[in-house]
């Protein structure tokens, strides 16, 4: 339970706010796929097998989509709005933004720090970070302080 209202409660509010607002000038390209999944679960049942914890869905998903910029980079690109208008910037990286659950001091958080260079990483690799960042004390992870520092709050937000 969130306690009441305090002064901390105002600046998450503003940060939330701030947030909602670049999160809304911002363009994005979704689309839908229908994938067969035997290839995967074929890949969890060896690893597995071998003692090791198997790759998650959520890992497979973030390499192929990182690979996929790779092989295409015209789509590894943001657009940039100016007051004279609006301009495509190729993007010389390809990083990975997930969002993360997890429960700090008991109160239930939401962030989503990025991942570098998940295409050159190992499905086995990206699962490792993914239940880091959902585990590890939060002090000591720089994905979180780099996202923490992108909204400007000093810690952490409640959800």
């Amino acid at each position: 339970m969130i306690p009441p209202a305090t002064r901390y409660d105002q600046g998450f509010f503003n940060a939330a706010c701030q947030l909602a607002d670049e999160v809304a000038r911002r363009n994005y390209l979704f689309f839908v796929a229908e994938l067969d999944a035997t290839g995967m679960d074929r890949l969890r049942a060896q690893v597995k097998a071998l003692g090791r914890v198997p790759p998650t869905y959520t890992a497979f998903v973030i390499q192929a989509a990182a690979r996929a910029l790779r092989r295409h980079p015209q789509l590894n690109a943001m657009i940039q709005r100016r007051p004279w208008g609006a301009r495509l910037v190729p993007l010389k990286d390809v990083t990975a933004t997930v969002a993360v659950e997890r429960a700090v001091d008991g109160v239930d958080l939401v962030f989503a720090p990025m991942l570098d260079a998940p295409g050159e990483r190992s499905a086995e690799d990206l699962t490792k970070a993914l239940r880091h960042l959902a585990s590890a004390n939060p002090d000591d992870i720089p994905e979180y302080r780099r996202f923490l520092g992108m909204v400007g709050v000093a810690r952490w937000l409640p959800r």
